[in-house]
């Protein structure tokens, strides 16, 4: 049999064990928003809009030296880009190679730059199922602010066998409940460390999921990109500088590509996404 005093003693220690678990919640909350403020603030000044010319979406830089990541459909039909950091510097880019089978692109200053840039480290392994993510990019296109938006969410799994519009390969892509729109395509999906993870390229509008290609994927692909190489939807490789009918195609765009700043800055300027409103994976 317990003392009269028990029940007065089992009281006050859950009194106590209530007021210290009410005091860590807000606490452990004001650290998670901590972080992902810390993490979003890395990612963006990491994050560019990429204005192609046919095309507007969002990239990574990924070296010192200003080489920026993308998606091959925000940047095709053209061998030059226009760059707008959320500083607002913007530079006119050289699209070294593009993947369309893998929906890839990369870009160069067209120009040497003045002094190195800041860019993302790698996060080095696959986000499990859980992990919580950032989606960084400029849905809805160039707006006239330059500050990239950042939306939350958490890995969900993986694809298997997905292709998008018929094209591109995304299978074994990952897959979140990020919520990511048209603009959002070539944009990185960074852990609460800041480090790069993928790049969001497609939605899957009827499970309202995000797909990412993943960093393994995409290092596998730098040194072809790095070195020009075009590869069609087929997985055919083409040298353009051995095909002179892309060199004849590009020669036109060329032209058009460096009116870029003037597009950009045009009122209304924005990319609108054909696929909103499709069923099944869309360009992001």
């Amino acid at each position: 049999m317990f003392p009269r005093s028990a029940p007065r003693v089992a009281a006050l220690v859950l009194s106590c064990l209530a007021a210290t678990l009410a005091q860590e919640a807000p606490s452990s909350a004001a650290a998670l928003e901590a972080q992902v403020s810390a993490a979003a603030e890395s990612a963006r000044a990491r994050t560019v809009l990429v204005v192609g010319v046919v095309g507007m979406g969002s990239g990574a830089v990924i070296t010192p030296g200003g080489r920026v990541i993308t998606n091959a459909h925000v940047v095709a039909g053209a061998r030059y880009a226009l760059c707008r950091w959320a500083d607002g510097e913007q530079r006119l880019m050289r699209r070294l190679g593009i993947d369309y089978a893998q929906d890839l692109a990369l870009l160069e200053p067209a120009e040497a730059l003045r002094a190195p840039l800041t860019c993302f480290t790698w996060r080095g392994s696959e986000p499990s199922a859980g992990t919580w993510v950032l989606g960084v990019g400029f849905p809805g296109g160039y707006r006239g602010d330059d500050w990239p938006v950042t939306s939350l969410g958490r890995i969900t799994g993986s694809t298997a066998g997905n292709r998008v519009n018929g094209v591109f390969d995304y299978d074994g892509a990952l897959r979140s409940d990020t919520p990511i729109f048209s603009g959002n395509s070539g944009g990185p999906l960074v852990d609460l460390e800041g480090h790069l993870i993928g790049l969001n390229g497609a939605a899957e509008i009827e499970r309202a999921s995000a797909l990412t290609i993943p960093e393994a994927r995409i290092k596998a692909r730098l040194d072809d990109l790095a070195a020009g190489w075009i590869v069609l939807p087929t997985g055919l490789r083409l040298n353009p500088e051995r095909t002179p009918l892309l060199d004849l195609v590009y020669r036109s765009t060329d032209r058009i590509a460096r009116q870029l700043p003037e597009r950009l800055l045009a009122p209304g300027a924005r990319q609108a996404n054909p696929d909103a409103s499709r069923p099944g994976p869309a360009e992001a």
